[in-house]
């Protein structure tokens, strides 16, 4: 099952060495260094609490450089979706779509899994003038 299609959602791929094409992740982190130095002088977690309502507020009520451009007046976040939310997906659904995702093993081809009746299992990877041996907790 293709979970950006069940959640219908358009993935768009970034070409290698394109950093430049999404540039939102450098502008996440920039604001993620600002909040971090707010939560740093919180002191419980009410003022974290009130930390992060201003972090969200202000993120999405200031003006952003993604919109300058805009004709329509539309420069911050809450102005360009007005209002407008995402699609919400019960737990049920999003439990459907994302089990194989969470419970997927992906081996090498020359890898073993031997399980034990205890509640540690041992991989063996057979590679050329070698074992290594693997243990994990299950």
């Amino acid at each position: 099952m293709d979970v950006y299609a069940s959640l219908s959602i358009r993935k768009e791929r970034i070409e290698p060495r394109q950093a430049w094409q999404n540039l939102i992740e450098a502008h996440f982190t920039r604001a993620r260094r600002m909040a971090d130095a707010r939560f740093a002088r919180a002191r419980s977690w009410e003022e974290i609490l009130a930390v992060h309502r201003r972090f969200v507020h202000d993120y999405n009520m200031q003006r952003h450089w993604a919109h300058e451009s805009r004709e329509d007046g539309c420069h911050s976040p809450a102005e360009v979706l007005g209002g407008q939310t995402g699609t919400m997906y019960p737990p049920s659904v999003l439990d459907r779509i994302l089990f194989a995702t969470r419970y997927t093993r992906h081996l090498a081809r020359a890898t073993v899994i031997y399980p034990k009746k205890s509640a540690v299992s041992q991989i063996i990877c057979h590679a050329p003038k070698r074992v290594q041996r693997i243990r994990l907790l299950t």
